[in-house]
Parts: structure tokens; C-alpha cells; sequence
């Protein structure tokens, strides 16, 4: 939209008498934002945005305190030669501790020779 002088003089007047932005862009056919750009660009008088409006009456509440979680444990320590098979659910949240299957793992493997087979999956002879 060109902004004439006759359109000038209607926001200058609406803006003067208190009109809201929206009310404005509606009387001339344009949009909010275009309005808004309009009076910063005529360096009108600036107005207190309602929404940001200080309220004396109100006053903050103090934020309760954080809640303190506790501290989630470290996985125990790998021990060499004992399955790291996990004994809990599927996408299930482990339990605390965490629980795994601690037998003698196979060498040079993390699981025992039972979840090595369950982790490992063979192809079978008619598979291609």
C-alpha cells in the first residue's frame, strides 16, 4: 500500500484519539503490522503496550525451592570375562542397579555363549 496524505492524516487522528492498532488497520484496509511500521516510520507518540503493562497491585511469588533428584547411578563397573546382557525388558527402563547376566562370557566377547546366540542372530540355510 502507498501511504498518502490522506491516509497519513487518518492514522495520525485515530492514533491521537486512542485507537487501537487493529481498529485502525481495519478502517483503512491494510494490516496491524502495517500500521505499526506506519507510526514508527511518522515517529508518532509511542504507546505502553498493554501486555507488558507493569500491575503494582501484583507482586511475584518466590519460586519454590528446585526439586532435588537423586543422582542417578553409574553402570557398574565392566567386569572382564562376565556377560554384559542386559536382564530387563525391551525399551523398558532398567532397574536400580541395573541388572545384567554376569556369567563367564565367551573370549574376546561381551556376552555369554546363551546371549551371544539371542544378540547374534545366523543365517539360516534357506535364507539367501
Amino acid at each position: 500500500m502507498s501511504w498518502s496524505a490522506d491516509t497519513d492524516a487518518v492514522l495520525r487522528a485515530e492514533w491521537a484519539a486512542g485507537t487501537t492498532t487493529l481498529q485502525i488497520a481495519i478502517l483503512l484496509g491494510v494490516t496491524k503490522n502495517a500500521v505499526v511500521g506506519r507510526v514508527n516510520r511518522l515517529r508518532l507518540t509511542p504507546r505502553e503496550n498493554p501486555v507488558h503493562r507493569a500491575d503494582p497491585l501484583r507482586t511475584r511469588l518466590p519460586r519454590p525451592p528446585a526439586a532435588t533428584t537423586p543422582p542417578v547411578p553409574a553402570p557398574r563397573a565392566a567386569t572382564t570375562g562376565c556377560c554384559r546382557y542386559p536382564l530387563w525388558p525391551h525399551r523398558a527402563r532398567p532397574p536400580q542397579p541395573a541388572l545384567f547376566c554376569d556369567a563367564p562370557s565367551l573370549p574376546g566377547r561381551s556376552w555369554c555363549a546363551r546371549h551371544f546366540d539371542v544378540v547374534h542372530l545366523r543365517p539360516t540355510a534357506g535364507a539367501a
